[in-house]
């Protein structure tokens, strides 16, 4: 009778710890709200970080020819040049499941494509 009541109790035991396990991984866990958080404001950062680089090579251009038009990046992690005129240009990435763009000269990231 106490071998049964022992393995009863054992069970009961890991599935408490089971259910406690599960509470904290909601909170604490990598699907929390704070890891998604911090997720996103590190994927932001790092958009901003090569827009601004773009940027830099656009105006390097514009600087050498006057314009922006007909402008082309060097490689870039995700950063694509989708328009250029004479005076302005746009920037557009797709960081995670949301497009950000940036107009520049003097722009700032804002979400949605150009």
């Amino acid at each position: 009778m106490s071998r049964g009541l022992g393995l009863t109790m054992l069970l009961a035991s890991l599935a408490i710890v089971g259910v406690l396990m599960a509470m904290n991984m909601r909170t604490n866990g990598p699907a929390s709200p704070a890891v998604s958080r911090a997720t996103i404001q590190a994927v932001q950062v790092a958009s901003t970080a090569d827009f601004l680089q773009a940027a830099q090579q656009l105006e390097l251009l514009k600087a050498q020819a006057g314009t922006y038009a007909g402008a082309t990046l060097q490689s870039l992690s995700a950063v694509r040049l989708v328009s250029a005129n004479e005076l302005t240009y746009c920037l557009q990435t797709a960081s995670g499941t949301a497009a950000q763009h940036f107009t520049g000269p003097g722009g700032t990231v804002t979400a949605g494509p150009c």
